[in-house]
């Protein structure tokens, strides 16, 4: 029993470095290839965010879910959790598309700093990912 939860927690391992190594390759190469044509696009940019390190927040919250599916319990979602911590994540994990959208056109800090404060986003993104997972459980 003890080796199969280190075969199982190997395979998560394996599959938010998987992850991580892949979202970080596209990001560096659109962001190299945007310095030169000046052409960033932010749809592209929230797209990788949102599935690759949002993956790694819902491999983690998979991490600690019992995931049987013959037993006849009913699921439930934790309302109040996705309100209180994934709206705000929703929020800012979706702040290039709102800088793309000019939603943010006011916020002059945010807009010209948006490339340098991604770290936010993506701890965001992971956070967000975790919370979805993670409000789902079985009574």
């Amino acid at each position: 029993m003890n080796r199969n939860k280190w075969i199982k927690n190997l395979i998560y391992l394996v599959i938010i470095f998987a992850l991580f190594i892949s979202g970080i390759f596209l990001l560096e190469n659109h962001l190299s290839q945007a310095r030169q044509s000046f052409d960033y696009n932010y749809i592209y940019i929230t797209f990788i965010i949102l599935i690759f390190f949002g993956g790694i927040g819902i491999v983690m919250g998979l991490s600690s879910k019992n995931l049987s599916l013959t037993s006849p319990n009913k699921i439930e979602v934790d309302k109040m959790k996705l309100i209180v911590l994934g709206i705000p994540s929703l929020v800012v994990s979706l702040t290039y598309l709102w800088v793309y959208l000019g939603w943010l056109d006011n916020f002059y800090f945010i807009q010209s700093n948006i490339l340098n404060i991604n770290y936010i986003i993506t701890i965001s993104s992971i956070l967000l990912g975790h919370t979805i997972i993670s409000s789902i459980y079985k009574r």
